[in-house]
C-alpha cells in the first residue's frame, strides 16, 4: 500500500504570527526559520496522529484489494473523488459509483462494494488500485468584501449547510466569530456567503481579517502541540543539549525523520 500527496495543504496550521507568541518572539527576522518549524511539527504531528489538519487531496495504490473493505488512514475523509483500477487489457478503469459505496463517518474511513455488488477484477500486478481522497480538519479562506473564499480542496457546500471558522494568528473577517455556527447564504464555486440563521440574510463582512482564517476548525489541542514543539525546536536548536554539566539528548530531534524513513517489505 502506497500513499502520497497530490495536492498538498495550502497553508500551515498555525500562522508565524501564534508560533511567535509561544516562543516570545517579537521581530519577524526570523519568520523564515519559524515557518519551516511549523512545517516539520505538523508533519510529525500528522505522521504521529495518521491525520490531516490541513486539507489535502491522497492518492493511494493498491497492489490487491481486501476481502472486506479498504481503508483510507489520514482523515477525517470528506471526498472519495475516485477508484479506478487497471484492466486485463492494461488500461486504466473508473470503478462506477454506483457500484461501491463510502463510510466516511469513522477515521480511518471504508470502502467496500454496494450490497449485491462485488469488487471489480484488477489486473494482478502492483499498483494496480488507484483511490484519490480529499481529508483534513480545515482549509484556508480569505475575504472578498462579503464573500468567503476557500483557497484549499474542500468538501462542497451547499446553502442552508452548517460551517464553522476559525483562526491562527489574528482574527476572522469581521464580524464573524470563531465557536459559531453560521449558515451558507449563497454558494458560487468556492466562494460563499454567510448567514446567522437558516434563510437568514447574508452577513456584510467590513474586513478581511488577518492572520490566517480557515473554514472548519484544527483541534486546539493540536494547535497547542506544534506550538509548544516549535518552541523546544527554537530553544533547542543543537541535537543534544547541555545542562548542568550534563549532555542530554533530545530523541525527538530524530523522529523528525520518521515521516521520510523508508520502510522494507
Amino acid at each position: 500500500m502506497g500513499l502520497v500527496v497530490v495536492s498538498a495543504r495550502a497553508c500551515q496550521p498555525i500562522h508565524v504570527a501564534e508560533a511567535r507568541l509561544q516562543i516570545k518572539q517579537d521581530e519577524t527576522y526570523d519568520d523564515p526559520r519559524i515557518v519551516i518549524s511549523i512545517s516539520a511539527a505538523n508533519d510529525m504531528s500528522e505522521n504521529d496522529c495518521q491525520a490531516t489538519w490541513v486539507s489535502a487531496r491522497y492518492k493511494l495504490t493498491l497492489d490487491c484489494l481486501p476481502i472486506s473493505f479498504i481503508e483510507l488512514e489520514n482523515g477525517p475523509v470528506f471526498n472519495v473523488v475516485s477508484i479506478k483500477y487497471i484492466g486485463f487489457d492494461g488500461n486504466q478503469v473508473t470503478w462506477p459509483t454506483t457500484e461501491w459505496i463510502a463510510d466516511l463517518s469513522r477515521n480511518p474511513a471504508r470502502i467496500s462494494p454496494r450490497f449485491g455488488k462485488v469488487w471489480m477484477i484488477p489486473l494482478p500486478q502492483i499498483a494496480s488500485i488507484e483511490v484519490i481522497f480529499e481529508a483534513g480538519y480545515a482549509t484556508p479562506i480569505t475575504a472578498t468584501g462579503s464573500t468567503i473564499n476557500v483557497l484549499g480542496v474542500w468538501k462542497t457546500q451547499a446553502v442552508g449547510d452548517v460551517v464553522r471558522l476559525s483562526n491562527s494568528g489574528g482574527a476572522l473577517p469581521a464580524p464573524l466569530q470563531s465557536n459559531t455556527d453560521y449558515f451558507i447564504a449563497t454558494a458560487t464555486g468556492s466562494s460563499y456567503t454567510l448567514a446567522a440563521t437558516l434563510g437568514g440574510a447574508a452577513i456584510t463582512l467590513t474586513d478581511g481579517g488577518s492572520g490566517q482564517s480557515f473554514i472548519g476548525e484544527i483541534p486546539l489541542g493540536v494547535k497547542q502541540w506544534i506550538g509548544l514543539r516549535v518552541g523546544s525546536m527554537d530553544e533547542n536548536r543543537a541535537s543534544d543539549q547541555m545542562m548542568r554539566g550534563t549532555l542530554l539528548n533530545l530523541p525527538y530531534m530524530d523522529s523528525l525523520l520518521d515521516p521520510f524513513r523508508a520502510i522494507s517489505y
